[in-house]
């Protein structure tokens, strides 16, 4: 009746986000998606990651639920990853957050740090000193956390 008036459609289903996309819906909302979007938000705020790489994280998020809803899957979206690893004999030894410069230099950030007796350290400070035996958990893109890797957790000899 009026073509002026803008219409938000809400989706439970890709099938029904569609079918209002094609009605004529501006924007089609779909909770569920909106839900898991504010879990990252908060769940990355928790872990104090750069405002940055959460925006980029959501984006690809959103790309990808987008194309396998739409059944058209793009092999090129990458996602950050969580990754363990041990830190028997790397240079961080001795070392800290702030002196490797990790986040800078890398582009991956250290979420935790495990020492050997168990206790775990979430969010460790900057001036948290790695000691051998410890398990550090690190979020990023794979190629930022193997060059990480590769350099300060196993380096060539």
């Amino acid at each position: 009746m009026n073509l002026n008036i803008p219409i938000l459609g809400r989706a439970h289903r890709a099938s029904d986000h569609a079918s209002l996309a094609e009605a004529g819906a501006n924007e089609v909302v779909q909770p569920e998606m909106e839900a898991s979007a504010t879990i990252i938000r908060h769940a990355a705020s928790y872990l104090r990651l750069p405002d940055e790489q959460v925006r980029a994280y959501l984006r690809a998020f959103r790309e990808a639920l987008d194309s396998f809803e739409f059944g058209h899957v793009r092999s090129h979206t990458v996602f950050p990853e969580l990754r363990e690893m041990n830190l028997l004999a790397s240079p961080l030894v001795g070392g800290s957050l702030s002196r490797y410069q990790i986040r800078t230099r890398f582009r991956v950030t250290v979420i935790s740090v495990t020492r050997s007796s168990g206790t775990m350290i979430v969010n460790p400070p900057s001036d948290l000193t790695f000691k051998s035996g410890d398990t550090i958990r690190v979020i990023g893109l794979p190629d930022k956390i193997e060059e990480f890797r590769s350099q300060l957790i196993a380096p060539k000899k």
